[in-house]
């Protein structure tokens, strides 16, 4: 069979044969498309990838320093309760070697008293009668005298307690 002709005398093109060739070429076009598309993607892929790595590196970096932090402040309140700690020892150990202090001078003016009561009681020229009244009234003052330094030593303990209290709240408490 013989190819179809023009009237003018050329030879007509196989219109099979020109579609063929139209939709190879758009093929062509739309596998150059998908893979310009594609590499576009893999490279927005990558850009992404980049960016959360960096993203995650500066996240750790953030974290490890705060972790750091708060370790240096966890050790800073360590040596601040230790300092506090020691303070307050100190100090109840002066509270209770004042009250020593106290209680040992109270004891001392006490037998200072019954010294000074013993020598008067010798120069006394009283009879039995009198010198009985003179030494009830004796006793009885030493009962009250004995209670006045027990009230006088539980005073000084408990204000040396609330001493004691207060500064390890004004320690803790930033007073």
């Amino acid at each position: 069979m013989t190819a179809p002709t023009y009237p003018n005398g050329t030879t007509r093109p196989d219109p099979t044969a020109r579609t063929a060739e139209a939709i190879d070429r758009a093929i062509d076009a739309v596998e150059n498309a998908i893979g310009a598309l594609s590499l576009r993607i893999t490279d927005q892929i990558t850009s992404v990838d980049k960016l959360t790595d960096a993203k995650f590196v500066t996240y750790k970096t953030m974290l490890e320093a705060q972790a750091a932090q708060v370790a240096i402040a966890l050790t800073a309140s360590e040596k601040a309760i230790a300092k506090a700690e020691y303070a307050t020892e100190k100090q109840f150990e002066t509270a209770r070697r004042e009250m020593e202090t106290a209680i040992v001078e109270l004891k001392a003016t006490g037998a200072a008293l019954s010294n000074q009561v013993a020598e008067l009681r010798s120069r006394l020229d009283v009879g039995p009668a009198g010198l009985g009244a003179l030494q009830r009234d004796y006793a009885n003052s030493q009962g009250v005298r004995q209670g006045n330094i027990d009230a006088r030593s539980l005073l000084i303990v408990v204000v040396g307690v609330l001493i004691g209290v207060i500064g390890l709240a004004a320690r803790f408490f930033g007073a």
